[in-house]
């Protein structure tokens, strides 16, 4: 990682403990805790996908030290993208269930 770049993995990790701790309070309905386990589930396998891409990554780092077939390079670099768009999308989404979930309990908070 580069000075400055927002690590992916961390950002998850920091998600999840959020939802660890919302389903502790006690303002929460059944629709929102399921929402906070549709959420938990995308970010599990959001979780999933960026390992997937760091091993990925760094298999084709090192192939491409040690002087391997470009080919075989670019398949581990192209596992790497694919399992890093794949976890930037269950990101996302797990992103957008929370944001509606957060805005649903300040609505029910100011009532």
């Amino acid at each position: 990682m580069k000075a400055g770049e927002v690590n992916p993995g961390q950002i998850i990790n920091d998600l999840l403990q959020d939802i660890k701790s919302l389903k502790q309070e006690d303002i929460l309905t059944d629709k929102h805790r399921k929402m906070l386990g549709e959420a938990e589930i995308l970010l599990r396998e959001a979780q999933k996908y960026h390992i997937r891409s760091q091993t990925a990554q760094a298999t084709a780092d090192a192939k491409q030290r040690s002087r391997v077939d470009k080919a075989v390079v670019t398949r581990y670099q192209r596992d790497a993208s694919d399992n890093a768009y794949k976890r930037d999308n269950a990101k996302s989404q797990a992103e957008k269930i929370l944001e509606i979930l957060m805005r649903q309990i300040q609505e029910m908070a100011g009532e």
